[in-house]
């Protein structure tokens, strides 16, 4: 079986000493070669991982596992290996080579012992005749006088076995031990992707919504930081476990950043990241792995080199286009009530010239974002809270009756649409595509000109220059808006909200100001002008508090409405 990796089993191999010890550094990360062959006895376990009960590696230089060698055991992130030699069961956990080191270490003292008591014995059995008129030696040389050739070759190779016992001894707690720490096997490329750091394949990420994109959102793990490429990606790989685990998704963030300073590719460009509802279809969703809330002791530091690597990274997504050249960045807590990502990151970014100064983009959603065509558009601040037809899906219609005579209009027209309030972009599109649908059945389209939701937001109905079709005889003299909701004192949405309110006095003075409304027009309601029980009775007395309302025109035709303005 051929294969780069068998889920989280660990898998052995090596083309050279130096590279082996390089894979094994940090126990929670295996990397394989992919021309690594892999045989393997395995069984499925209840929780879908793998058991391997052996793992025989082919394809490499000097090194051979198998079940009588060497057991691999997995729990969690600790790995133990046994070998059993000399009847000794020996043991190491996290790093192998200090088991390596203990074995051989028993080997060369094993062999000492050994050939230092078949010497002795050899000796013992021996019969040697020595001259009597000599006496002892005072030189190690006459050591060698009264001694055999065979005794003399044994000794000469008990001294060179000893020296080489203690020589590994110094090799492997010494040299190596130093060298050991600084060890960072990782590639050049400060852009590491999913298949660098051994991501496990997961599908179930939806495209974004439009590229190029123009949000970019900062966030931060909340997870230990890490130094090294070892480091980072065993971080990713706990990451994404614990996100399959719980969330049954893959990583939550499109890149991740490293506090090695390099880019961890997470979910990667053109898909949809899993860390906001508002933003999730038309962003570019970066993590910081590490704390970075300077309230917590030991919080993480922001370097420069991470914050070079993340906009290296953003040019480049500007540079292929999958970014805006007018990308804008914020943090999570610019748009929901969030630490993230951390104060010392988000006092960071803050500084970028593209940060999103004045909070403009962190109020709009998606639908708003992907109609924008340049900077220029937020500057009135009416993309903040205006939804047009193609933004919540409407269908087109035609056939309008054109208001423009009467053009600038002088009557506002206040109704209630006698419909559930929407309180949210999604409830309000959809209530808006379910009505129209109703209406175009019936031959006839939405009515209003514009409709308020409980969200806060102005819907385009059937907008400017045209007639709101629910304003009876003063259709094509005034500009119709529908609120959703009942507004009475027994509903539950019986409350009209001051967003509400507001974003009527924003709609009408985007009329004035683009010429479709008079500026000293004047706000009735169907109540006033045409007996009818609309609006509900909260919305009614929040409309008598408007400085334009007035009845001054109560029982007068647009005509007649018109003329009179002209002779005051």
């Amino acid at each position: 079986m051929s294969t780069e990796r068998l889920l989280d089993e660990d898998i052995w191999s090596d083309d050279s000493e130096e590279e082996e010890d390089n894979r094994w550094r940090d126990s929670r990360l295996r990397i394989v070669k992919r021309e690594t062959e892999v045989d393997a006895n395995q069984t499925l376990l209840p929780n879908g991982m793998v058991n391997i009960s052996s793992v025989n590696v082919t394809n490499s230089s000097n090194v051979r596992f198998g079940p009588t060698i060497v057991n691999v055991t997995h729990s969690e992130n600790t790995e133990t290996v046994r070998v059993k030699i000399l009847c000794l069961d020996l043991e190491a956990k996290r790093r192998p080579r200090r088991l390596r080191c203990g074995v051989a270490m028993c080997v060369c003292w094993s062999l000492v012992a050994t050939v230092t008591i078949v010497l002795s014995f050899m000796h013992l059995i021996n019969n040697h005749k020595y001259r009597l008129d000599i006496g002892f030696p005072h030189s190690l040389v006459f050591v060698f006088k009264i001694t055999t050739t065979t005794e003399r070759i044994s000794i000469y190779f008990v001294l060179l076995l000893f020296t080489f016992c203690i020589s590994i001894g110094i090799y492997y707690n010494i040299v190596v031990a130093t060298s050991y720490e600084n060890l960072d096997p990782s590639p050049h490329e400060w852009n590491i992707t999913r298949k660098m750091w051994m991501a496990r394949d997961v599908n179930n990420s939806k495209p974004v919504m439009m590229e190029p994109l123009r949000p970019v959102v900062i966030q931060h793990s909340v997870t230990h930081e890490c130094h090294t490429f070892i480091q980072c990606a065993a971080a990713m790989l706990e990451i994404q476990k614990t996100f399959i685990t719980n969330e049954h998704q893959d990583t939550p963030y499109n890149f991740f950043i490293g506090n090695d300073g390099r880019v961890y590719e997470g979910r990667g460009w053109g898909l949809q990241g899993s860390h906001s509802d508002q933003f999730d279809p038309c962003a570019v969703s970066i993590g910081f792995i590490g704390d970075y809330r300077e309230e917590i002791k030991g919080y993480t530091a922001v370097s420069d080199k991470q914050l070079d690597t993340t906009l290296k990274l953003l040019q480049y997504g500007v540079d292929v286009g999958h970014l805006h050249p007018d990308y804008v960045v914020f943090g999570a807590k610019d748009y929901k009530s969030s630490a993230s990502p951390g104060s010392n990151l988000y006092n960071a970014i803050q500084k970028w010239d593209h940060y999103d100064h004045k909070h403009q983009y962190s109020n709009l959603i998606c639908e708003q974002i992907q109609f924008l065509k340049n900077k220029d558009e937020l500057q009135n601040g009416t993309l903040e809270w205006y939804v047009t037809r193609n933004m919540w899906g409407a269908e087109p219609f035609g056939g309008f009756d054109s208001a423009l005579e009467y053009e600038p209009l002088r009557l506002v027209f206040i109704q209630n649409t006698g419909i559930d309030g929407c309180w949210d972009f999604d409830a309000c599109s959809l209530t808006l595509r379910t009505l129209q649908a109703s209406y175009n059945h019936e031959g006839e389209n939405l009515p209003y000109n514009f409709i308020i939701g409980k969200d806060g937001r102005v819907y385009e109905s059937r907008g400017w220059h045209t007639d709101g079709g629910r304003s009876g005889p003063y259709g094509l003299c005034s500009i119709s808006i529908g609120f959703f909701g009942e507004y009475s004192n027994s509903e539950y949405d019986a409350h009209v909200k001051t967003a509400q309110i507001n974003k009527l006095g924003l709609i009408l003075e985007d009329g004035v100001r683009q010429g479709h409304v008079d500026p000293t027009y004047v706000v009735v309601t169907a109540r006033d002008m045409l007996a009818e029980n609309s609006p509900g009775v909260s919305l009614y007395n929040a409309i008598q508090n408007l400085q334009h309302y007035s009845l001054k025109y109560q029982n007068m035709t647009c005509d007649k409405i018109y003329s009179s303005h002209e002779n005051t």
